[in-house]
């Protein structure tokens, strides 16, 4: 992100995937709030993320929400007509 912003993690769901190649699996869906923007969530594989300690948990999370709302800036406010 080019300026810092605000990221508030709201809950922790863990869930049987639901994404392709992953059935049986475990996915862990983070919802947040990035102040000034909005409310999103992101879905991560509970395996990556078991037996790591918290403070590694948090990076690999910043990481993907850095990631993740790098690509949604880019969209936000753009207009056109058809």
């Amino acid at each position: 992100m080019e300026n810092e912003v605000k990221v508030k993690i709201l809950s922790v769901l863990d869930v049987p995937s639901t994404r392709e190649g992953r059935a049986g699996k475990i996915d862990r869906i983070f919802s947040y709030v990035i102040e000034g923007v909005g409310t999103f969530t992101t879905v991560v594989a509970k395996e990556d993320f078991e037996g790591k300690p918290f403070e590694t948990q948090l990076e690999m999370l910043k990481s993907l929400i850095k990631r993740e709302h790098q690509e949604r800036i880019k969209w936000i406010g753009q207009e056109f007509k058809l």
